[in-house]
């Protein structure tokens, strides 16, 4: 997996290090995240400072496919600081997702996968809405989601309020869509989303 998501992402290095010489010797020098297990990360969990030596300026990343595993480290983890927090990547995602929110953890960005959340009910509302009415082509459900809200004239603070997320993955998505669509900025793809409302 961290093979496929360095190939996608050009200046990012990755590096395999086995448990036993993490344990000794801990995070390279300079590295920016640690990918876990969830196993062993779920142990290191249990002892922050240790986590807090080994990972040094890194920031550590749980590779997961136990959500309640996931949910669970969530929930303990809620008054820590932010550059403490284990950010959470559910393995079972396509890779352009991997690589997508590699990109926001990279950037220093906490974005937490709505399965470990829930959503709201306004959230899971338009969750719904742009899964079963998709109106363009190759366009995530959560990018459908964010395209309605800027169709309406959103702005990305309020997009981001409204479906839980930072506005740098907003605008990371608005990105994605203009490249999907074709267009030349948001005002274009909006009005493409009008039109295939059958709205002009």
């Amino acid at each position: 997996m961290l093979r496929l998501v360095g190939s996608e992402i050009s200046d990012i290095g990755t590096r395999r290090i086995e448990r036993s010489e993490f344990d000794a010797t801990g995070a390279p020098g300079g590295a920016r995240l640690v990918v876990f297990e969830e196993t062993y990360g779920a142990s290191l969990f249990e002892t922050p400072e240790r986590m807090r030596s080994l990972c040094g300026r890194a920031a550590p990343v749980l590779a997961y496919r136990d959500c309640e595993l996931a949910r669970r480290l969530l929930h303990r983890q809620q008054d820590r600081i932010s550059s403490e927090q284990m950010r959470f990547l559910p393995i079972s995602m396509p890779i352009e997702a991997l690589v997508a929110l590699m990109k926001v953890f990279l950037s220093g960005e906490i974005l937490v996968p709505a399965t470990l959340v829930g959503r709201s009910d306004a959230q899971e509302a338009a969750y719904q809405m742009a899964a079963e009415r998709r109106p363009c082509e190759g366009l995530t459900a959560r990018e459908s989601e964010v395209l309605h809200l800027a169709a309406q004239g959103q702005r990305n603070k309020v997009i981001a309020n409204a479906l839980g997320l930072s506005e740098h993955t907003v605008k990371l998505h608005i990105h994605n869509i203009i490249a999907k669509l074709g267009v030349a900025n948001r005002t274009e793809a909006a009005s493409r989303y009008m039109a295939a409302q059958g709205r002009s």
